[in-house]
């Protein structure tokens, strides 16, 4: 009986790319937009659903500040969807 091995090689995955998003919530009208530095994804809108809330209560701990993650879902104006997860520290 002969048996062979076939090793499959890492996939060539493509290089991180750095970019920038700046995202504006619209309180008046509920609306989240965003533009961006993503090839193929230059503005857009976003939903925010906010996952966690944490906030000191008691009166000794207040001055730690607090935190909120947030899984946002991105819609790019030229087509497409991407998710990101935002954590803010207060």
């Amino acid at each position: 009986m002969l048996a062979a091995l076939v090793v499959a090689g890492a996939a060539a995955a493509a290089p991180p790319v750095p970019f920038s998003l700046v995202d504006e919530v619209d309180i008046n009208r509920g609306v989240g937009t965003f533009t961006a530095t993503i090839p193929g994804c230059a503005s857009g809108t976003f939903v925010d659903d906010i996952k966690v809330e944490a906030f000191a209560r008691s009166e000794r701990a207040r001055s730690g500040g607090g935190n909120v993650l947030i899984l946002a879902t991105l819609t790019c104006d030229d087509g497409g969807t991407f998710m990101m997860r935002k954590h803010i520290q207060t």
